[in-house]
């Protein structure tokens, strides 16, 4: 499953520390950047597990976020 997530990009270095660190523990949680819309799309295993690591990026890291359907162009 994957869904978009929106951060403020001044917290884009502390965003990219998060993701290396969720990767490593968990090998089906990927992020990725669309080429067409720009979004930012972060891949699991379903909605649950993508609204935990949205909640991680919160408590752990400060980064307020919002998760939400990816667009289509």
């Amino acid at each position: 499953m994957s869904m978009s997530l929106e951060f403020d990009v001044k917290k884009r270095d502390v965003f990219a520390k998060a993701v290396g660190k969720f990767t490593k523990e968990d090998p089906t949680f990927h992020v990725e950047i669309d080429d067409e819309t720009g979004q930012t799309i972060i891949k699991g295993m379903g909605e649950l597990h993508l609204q935990i690591y949205s909640e991680r990026l919160k408590r752990e890291f400060e980064i307020e976020n919002k998760v939400d359907e990816p667009q289509v162009n």
